[in-house]
């Protein structure tokens, strides 16, 4: 029953992330519409405001609704909002729509990590976050460039009711009554109390780790392009290609024998790789470089960030994963606006090559954190966390 729950988890993760996949490349839609790009930032960024504002308040109603019916909810808004997106022009409606559409994914997100918890085996939690990861990893590489390509042959409302009907497929299954995730009540002790658990524990350096690793990897994916482009080198986009495609393959291929090895240890040498590839970046000097460091920036990432979901899952106490898994995914939305946004200071003061070195910084230091962790012997949960 556990895996089965996890496959229809999985695949529902799967088919909704199309609602996020579908404004990979809003920045240049934005454009292509006339948008000033003062607006753009702030749409750009308007799902992970509603995920930030949203989430706390979501997170209360867990254990007092059930979770198989929040998620329909949310997967029923995510399908309506892709509805009007090629048919909004103005920044006012597509922030609008961005909300709706984080607002939907706040919802699901924090129930869905209620229910994930219930469903991985014991000593499996490597295995478990690899493959979900896959998911958004999958759908961001696959959805763009389909759309793309079908927009040649099909205009915008088939397209945008195609996937608006493949976003509600899993429904069938996931209010199939046979499917019991919700939390316990009696395991709720309250916001506050869960937080002050979470603070005085080792699992706040991996929260903290997360809002690091993914500020770092924010700021390289806005920001790497602008650099390529004014070091001259052509193609830029082949970096992100390349990196995706090693980091979809790395998790696939550990997904075997994760849970046999240390995790802190092996996300140590994963950020340390991390490290060195960002540190490179204002050096790169040819395509050649530019690639393999494309490809070796995707096995660190690959591993790291699925990694500290691991970890934090194993460090912490059984009540208490929810709340800090939660947080962990509260971390990632906000690292998508610290990231860009202290990036864009450090540019406009120092020039793209401080955003790089400062992502090197953040990396190492949560690398060092790791390394402190797994010194201490710390590798299942302890004290309050």
């Amino acid at each position: 029953m556990k895996n089965r729950d996890f496959l229809i988890i999985s695949a529902t993760f799967f088919v909704f992330t199309f609602s996020k996949s579908v404004f990979f490349k809003f920045n240049l839609y934005a454009l292509q519409l006339g948008i000033a790009q003062e607006w753009i930032g702030l749409i750009i960024s308007a799902d992970s405001i509603a995920f930030i504002i949203l989430q706390p308040f979501v997170h209360a109603l867990l254990g007092k609704f059930s979770n198989r019916a929040l998620m329909s909810i949310a997967l029923l808004i995510g399908s309506v909002a892709m509805l009007p997106y090629f048919w909004l022009k103005d920044a006012w409606s597509l922030c609008a729509l961005r909300f709706i559409n984080g607002s939907a994914y706040a919802i699901f997100i924090t129930c869905m990590m209620s229910s994930l918890v219930q469903c991985i085996p014991e000593g499996k939690s490597g295995r478990a976050f690899l493959w979900i990861s896959l998911m958004p990893a999958l759908s961001y590489a696959i959805i763009p460039a389909l759309v793309e390509f079908l927009r040649l042959s099909f205009p915008a409302a088939a397209l945008t009711m195609g996937i608006s009907i493949l976003a509600i497929t899993p429904l069938p299954q996931l209010l199939n009554p046979s499917m019991r995730l919700n939390i316990n009540p009696e395991r709720q002790i309250g916001y506050r109390a869960h937080m002050r658990r979470l603070i005085f524990s080792p699992s706040m350096a991996i929260v903290l780790g997360t809002l690091g690793i993914f500020s770092a990897y924010s700021a390289v994916f806005f920001y790497l392009e602008g650099f390529a482009r004014g070091a001259g080198i052509e193609a830029p986009s082949i970096f992100f290609t390349l990196s995706t495609v090693s980091m979809i393959t790395i998790r696939i291929v550990a997904a075997a024998y994760i849970d046999r090895i240390n995790k802190i240890q092996t996300a140590f040498y994963a950020l340390l790789l991390l490290c060195l590839c960002h540190a490179m970046i204002p050096h790169t000097s040819g395509v050649v470089m530019f690639w393999a460091n494309g490809t070796l920036s995707g096995l660190g990432w690959g591993l790291a960030m699925p990694l500290m979901n691991a970890i934090l899952y194993e460090l912490s106490k059984d009540a208490q994963r929810v709340f800090n898994l939660n947080m962990a995914m509260l971390a990632l939305q906000l690292s998508f606006f610290s990231g860009p946004f202290t990036g864009g200071l450090l540019i406009s003061s120092l020039g793209y090559g401080a955003v790089f070195y400062a992502a090197a910084i953040v990396v190492g230091l949560l690398a060092v954190s790791l390394w402190l962790l797994n010194h201490k012997g710390i590798n299942r949960c302890t004290t309050n966390g």
